[in-house]
């Protein structure tokens, strides 16, 4: 097994401990776990960084690890792969919801194949607890998704 991939887990374990899916509570590090699994099961081609990066994908947007560590722990591609995956446009004012998720999308769509490929299978990991649990916002959620896939 690749060195960085079992460092990229234990990396990602150590900074979302604590946390926990909404909807489910199970251990938050458990999703960007599946959404490798999805990748390692389904792409026809993929390589360790874009594992690797699926289990970081997170961490950005979730916990207080940066762009910059990512980088210094692992390296520029990884970063970069993290990067396409993450939203730009985090709640704030003078943006409703449809501006920062077209703003989101533009950014999605402008990153490389591989880290679309891990936002695909990131969207996958969500949608079904998403439709159980939030039928409601569902909705949207799939709705803007499905935009952006």
């Amino acid at each position: 097994m690749n060195p960085n991939f079992m460092k990229a887990w234990k990396f990602c374990q150590e900074h979302h401990k604590g946390q926990f899916r909404k909807y489910t509570n199970e251990p938050f590090c458990l999703h960007p776990y599946r959404v490798m699994k999805f990748i390692e099961n389904n792409a026809l081609v993929y390589t360790t960084d874009m594992l690797c990066a699926a289990l970081l994908h997170d961490l950005v947007e979730d916990t207080p690890v940066t762009l910059d560590q990512i980088e210094n722990e692992f390296n520029a591609n990884i970063r970069n792969l993290v990067f396409y995956c993450s939203t730009i446009s985090p709640p704030q004012k003078g943006m409703n919801r449809k501006q920062r998720k077209q703003k989101d999308l533009e950014h999605y769509m402008s990153g490389p194949g591989e880290a679309q490929t891990i936002k695909i299978a990131d969207i996958i990991d969500n949608v079904p607890s998403i439709r159980e649990h939030d039928p409601a916002f569902a909705k949207i959620y799939i709705q803007e998704k499905c935009e952006l896939v």
